[in-house]
């Protein structure tokens, strides 16, 4: 029997998918309800799921006394909403009375409690089998009709005549599970939303966020969130004394909840809609927490489960927006994009100044910015999740120890003299960790014949991704340039299962970076080990500071002199080199690898020439005559950064050439 608390949640799709991320991060047993398409990501993310449609709220219920569970949580969707409501009531969970939740949920019940509560909100009507003519008669246009009990925008359209009215009344009724619609007078002005969480009737706001929306064949199409929200102080004190009133009077007093609203040109304020959740479109998800530093998910599961959660006021630590593309002709929405930086301050202290370019990689849904290579190594077994995962024997023992944090099995392979896999059988449900050692097998990994594979291209920052289905590439920018932290990971598809990662914050490491610098990597060296065990167990994405940093490196710059310093070497060495490598390098890898016939790595550190041993672990008796005994022994990986000269290539393969002869 498990001993993790079992948390049922309702919905499937992703925007409930960082829900069920987030239980299992927090170390819950999932149990995901939601009518079963075969194609919604919660099916797979969940650790059970039960083909029940999130509307039968009683077959749920009978399933979650059957389960047992201890908690029921739902976010971004009123209906969800309603049956976890209902379920927590009958099974005496902490959560909202189902009848409020549903009377919340409902635009003519809330628009009626509103007005008897003296919030201001627009002119209405309400449209039942009889049309209220009196009533529509003396709205002005122009109008907004909307199902009375649908969300997410579905049925809503802009009216601007009495020719279009009637036909997006039957549009909102068809709709609409009553069959009701409600007419609204349209409020000029900008849209925004406040971000909620209450608990046994206390009240808190989280967050204030822009919601940028255009107008596209009658349809309001919300291209972009913003947070944190610039208000007139008097609207946001108005709202500070507003919210614990209405969402006293919807009877809202547990979990999340988001107010809608509109401040005109005169800054009057207008509350639109009240919705008795976690409001979607990756405001809580992904804005809150990076905005806000409030972890918006990880309390509404706190909630749920009755534990109290800290009331104290957030202040805005951070810029964040997400946008979305939209078809000009259908509005249908396509891709969306996240950014988030601090808050830029004024005054105080001289900064540190970076001259920016461009990113080497554009944003994109198809790309994770990460803290460390091992991170990225963690999303990708995340996406995949694998039986077993191959990872050669050849490689640091963090890649494992990070399968191991996810209960995946790890299976070893050796490789050849070419760095290339020589024993792996693979089964259905595997996926093989590739590393493009020196950049020597990328062409071997473009043709492997796996179905899953990670590839690691931490020692070849210029190779191009790939674009085969299910394939994950892993760049590592902390081993190429002077940062603190840096990774990317790539796919050719979104990214669906990665929990939301909180950034690194990574200023104290540069301290290694300017110790390096002023007195030398040598008298730095037990500073970066001490970094590199840090940042191998951190699981977050990349830190701000990295990404200004990155965004400042001429990268046309680095990979000629790299390719510059890796064949003036070549040059010096071939002849002496045990590894066969094409003349010419155009590929800029992080070292020029040289395998010799002596060891002769302690006498280089005489000469302050620093090598790495890469790895300690196969200079056992196991791999004796086997060609990873041979690399760690050997193989010295020589630097070719860009801080280094053609008269200081020439000099290390000079030195090299007197050792050896």
């Amino acid at each position: 029997m498990s001993k993790n608390k079992k948390l049922a949640i309702i919905g499937a799709n992703e925007q409930q998918n960082p829900l069920i991320l987030k239980a299992k991060e927090m170390g819950f047993e999932t149990h995901t309800f939601a009518w079963q398409t075969g194609g919604e990501i919660g099916e797979e993310t969940s650790d059970y799921f039960y083909p029940i449609s999130a509307n039968s709220k009683d077959e749920i219920l009978k399933k979650c006394r059957e389960i047992e569970i201890d908690a029921i949580a739902s976010i971004g969707s009123d209906i969800a909403a309603q049956t976890s409501a209902y379920v927590a009531q009958a099974l005496k969970l902490p959560g909202n009375r189902f009848e409020d939740v549903r009377r919340a949920s409902n635009k003519i019940n809330l628009r009626n409690i509103l007005a008897i509560n003296g919030i201001t909100q627009p002119k209405y009507a309400e449209i039942g089998d009889t049309i209220p003519f009196d009533d529509l008669n003396s709205l002005k246009y122009p109008l907004v009709v909307k199902p009375s009990d649908r969300s997410g925008g579905r049925g809503v359209t802009y009216v601007s005549c009495d020719k279009e009215l009637f036909g997006a009344i039957n549009n909102a009724r068809e709709f609409s599970f009553e069959r009701k619609a409600i007419v609204e007078e349209y409020i000029y002005g900008g849209l925004y939303s406040c971000e909620c969480i209450s608990q046994n009737n206390e009240h808190k706001i989280i967050g204030f966020t822009h919601r940028e929306v255009a107008l596209i064949e009658s349809r309001f199409c919300e291209y972009r969130h913003v947070q944190p929200a610039i208000l007139p102080l008097s609207i946001e004190n108005k709202l500070r004394e507003a919210v614990p009133t209405i969402l006293d009077s919807l009877g809202l007093g547990f979990g999340a909840s988001s107010i809608e609203f509109i401040i005109d040109a005169e800054n009057k304020l207008y509350i639109i809609e009240v919705t008795p959740t976690m409001y979607g479109d990756y405001i809580g998800t992904h804005l809150i927490p990076k905005s806000y530093n409030f972890d918006y998910t990880k309390n509404i599961i706190s909630i749920a489960c009755g534990k109290n959660v800290d009331f104290t006021d957030n202040i805005p630590v951070a810029h964040s927006y997400v946008s979305f593309e939209y078809d000009a002709s259908s509005g249908i929405r396509g891709k969306h994009t996240f950014s988030s930086e601090p808050l830029k301050e004024f005054g105080g202290c001289l900064k540190f100044r970076i001259n920016e370019k461009a990113p080497y990689f554009s944003e994109s849904e198809n790309i994770l910015r990460l803290n460390s290579e091992y991170t990225a190594f963690w999303c990708a077994l995340n996406e995949l999740n694998p039986k077993r995962v191959f990872i050669p024997y050849y490689a640091s023992s963090i890649w494992e120890k990070v399968a191991s944090e996810l209960k995946i099995e790890c299976v070893n392979y050796h490789i050849d003299q070419n760095f290339l896999p020589c024993d792996i059988c693979e089964q259905e449900g595997d996926a093989v960790f590739l590393i493009n050692y020196h950049g020597l097998c990328g062409e071997y990994i473009k043709n492997a014949p796996f179905k899953y594979k990670i590839v690691d291209n931490s020692m070849a920052f210029f190779e191009k991704p790939s674009s085969e289905e299910n394939t994950y590439t892993i760049y590592s920018a902390r081993k190429f340039f002077s940062v603190p932290d840096g990774a990317y990971l790539i796919s050719n598809v979104p990214f669906r299962k990665v929990p939301v990662l909180e950034s690194d914050i990574s200023y104290k490491r540069t301290r290694m970076l300017f110790h390096a610098l002023e007195l030398g990597p040598g008298d730095a060296y037990k500073e970066s080990q001490a970094n590199e065990q840090e940042i191998a167990s951190l699981r977050k994405s990349m830190s701000y500071l990295t990404k200004k940093l990155l965004a400042a490196v001429d990268y046309d710059k680095e990979k000629h002199l790299r390719n510059q310093n890796f064949n003036t070497l070549h040059s010096y060495l071939s002849k002496y080199n045990m590894i066969s490598i094409d003349n010419g390098s155009n590929y800029a890898p992080q070292f020029y690898p040289l395998l010799v016939s002596a060891d002769i790595r302690r006498r280089l550190v005489d000469k302050k020439i620093y090598i790495p041993l890469m790895w300690r672990k196969t200079l056992s008796e196991e791999f004796d005559g086997l060609a990873e005994k041979s690399f760690s022994e050997r193989l010295l990986c020589l630097p070719i950064e860009p801080d280094y000269s053609v008269a200081d290539m020439e000099y290390l393969a000079k030195t090299i050439i007197a050792l050896l002869t």
